[in-house]
Parts: C-alpha cells; structure tokens; sequence
C-alpha cells in the first residue's frame, strides 16, 4: 500500500522478496553502534574504573566478540561490523582499518596474565576477590538493543565475564550516561556528515566538559593530535592519512567494542525511479525522483476526494 518505505527491518526482506514490484536499494548511514565502556570510577570519577580502566583488559573483551556473528544474529544483512568511530560513509574512512580480531583462546589468556582467573564453581573469573562482573545498561525501548546485549552477554560468558543486561527507560539511561554513573552501555551515535563530529564524541575535550559528549571518558593525546591535524589539512589524502592515524589509535585503545554500522535500506515501488540518496538526508532529493509515463497512474483511475469542492456562486469565477 506503500510506494516507499525509508528503512527496511530484517523481519521485512523476506516478504520484499515475495512481491516482484518491489525493490530495495542500499545506502551507507551516518550512524554506528558500540559498548561503551566508561573508563571512570562511577562512584569516584578521580579514579579509573576498576575494570575498564586497564587497556589490556578492554582488549581482552573486545577480543572475546565475535562481532561478525552478533551483526548477522541481529540485523541479517542491512548491516556491517563497526570499523571504529566514524562510518563508511565518509570519504576520510579507510575501510579496510586494521581491527582487534575475534580471538577467544587468547582473550582467555590476556585475561590470566592480568590476574583475572577462574576459581568458583559457576565459571566466573576473579582477582583479590572481586568477580569479573559488570552492568551493561540499555534502553528498554530499542529492541536491537536490547538483542546486542543479551548475545554479547552469552558470548563474555564464554570467557569468564559475568555481564548483568540492565534495561532502563531511554531518558533514565541518557541522564546515568551524562553524570557518568554506569559501568558500560550498548550506545549509538547518530553522527553529522563532518567526520569531525568525533571529536566531541572521544576527544579530550568531551570528556572533561560537563556537557561533553565523551561518556566514557576515553582521553589520548595522541588521538586528539591526529584529529586536529586532520581537520586543519586541506589536502584530501593528507586529511585522510590522519584521519585514519587517529582511528587506529583508538581503535587499538579499545575504549569501546565497535559492534554495528547499519546500512539504510528502504523499499520502494519499482515504478519509481530514483536517484541520489544522501546518507544525512534521504528525503533531500526527491523533486528529483520521477515516474515513467508509462506506468503513471491515469488521472481517471486516481481515487476520489474525500471531500469535493464547493460549488461556486453563480457568475463566479474559478481564481
């Protein structure tokens, strides 16, 4: 009943294929999703997080995620693994970015040369007492969400991290992540068509400001150069060369699991014929789109007002 629809479920590809009208056309999206860690003591911001403040650590669960299988799990085929901070999308964006690669038998063992062993009987590691256990918040309401973290859990379970999926209401998860108070969050930035937008995101500069946008507190100097060198380039190999400087660093830093980068996936009437489809602004340019004249719909056939026009006075005229 719909000529177009502007982005597609998984559950919805299986009927598109039923109908030989339709059509889908993929666009990349300027939005990507991740865990969060926060870097800071909830409870004392002055100290480093007892667990996601070490680096090998964060590296070691980054390791331990099959990313691969938890995008098809969840979104079938409308999306790609995360490469980092930034999307696919943006001509700055290398996308074949060196990653931290799926590795449990070695995550396990990163995870005992840091202290963290398994010594209780459900499997559980522990260091001086403290498990190896944290809080992973999401929204109630995002039910991809909701799906990452419950298949994430399974998959940290298998190394021996007990992870408690927390869902809360979408403005009570937004005020725990402004005031820092939360262990790690499946997040999602919908981002700006400036690859700059990052570094408000995981730079320093967010991070420190109250209203910063850096929740996790994720601070590297070598990071923030790379940025600012790659902003104040004018030359597009230059500013991509630090662009991608900027995302090994952090990506290497591990201050999150870069897990999924949707692709926008609408679906259309094959009547239409369409064209350009920016990743910030779809609808932008639809003046351009345009219908064959062979397979318009005849004025005659078109439906009838709901509500007819008032007839004129007598002598009248139409303006």
């Amino acid at each position: 009943e719909t000529d177009f629809l502007e982005q597609l479920r998984p559950e919805n590809l299986a009927e598109v294929a039923e109908h030989p009208e339709l059509r889908t056309k993929e666009n990349h999206a300027l939005q990507y999703q991740f865990t969060q860690f926060n870097l800071r003591d909830p409870a004392n911001h002055a100290r480093p997080h007892p667990i996601f403040g070490n680096r090998e650590l964060r590296r070691a669960l980054t390791m331990a995620t099959d990313r691969a299988t938890l995008v098809r799990s969840v979104f079938d085929t409308l999306a790609l693994p995360a490469l980092g901070p930034t999307v696919r999308a943006y001509l700055t964006t290398d996308p074949n970015l060196p990653q931290i690669p799926f590795d449990l038998p070695r995550a396990r063992q990163i995870l005992d040369s840091l202290g963290w062993r398994v010594t209780t009987s459900d499997s559980v590691r522990s260091r001086n007492g403290r498990p190896l256990e944290f809080t992973l918040s999401v929204p109630s309401s995002s039910k991809v969400r909701v799906q990452l973290a419950v298949l994430l859990q399974e998959q940290l379970r298998q190394a021996g991290v007990k992870v408690n999926v927390e869902q809360l209401d979408f403005p009570v998860l937004v005020e725990k992540m402004r005031k820092r108070a939360f262990d790690a969050s499946i997040w999602q930035w919908n981002t700006q068509p400036s690859p700059g937008a990052v570094r408000g995101s995981w730079g320093t500069a967010g991070s420190r400001a109250t209203s910063g946008n850096n929740y996790g507190s994720y601070e590297n100097p070598v990071f923030d150069a790379y940025v600012d060198s790659a902003l104040s380039s004018f030359e597009p190999p230059t500013r991509k060369a630090y662009f991608t400087k900027a995302y090994e660093t952090i990506i290497q830093d591990a201050p999150a699991i870069w897990l999924a980068e949707p692709i926008q996936t609408v679906g259309y009437h094959s009547r239409l014929q369409l064209t350009t489809m920016r990743p910030d602004a779809w609808w932008a340019h639809i003046p351009e789109w345009w219908i064959p004249a062979d397979k318009r719909i005849p004025r005659d056939n078109a439906p009838p007002s709901a509500t007819p026009a008032p007839a004129l006075p007598a002598g009248q005229k139409t303006p």
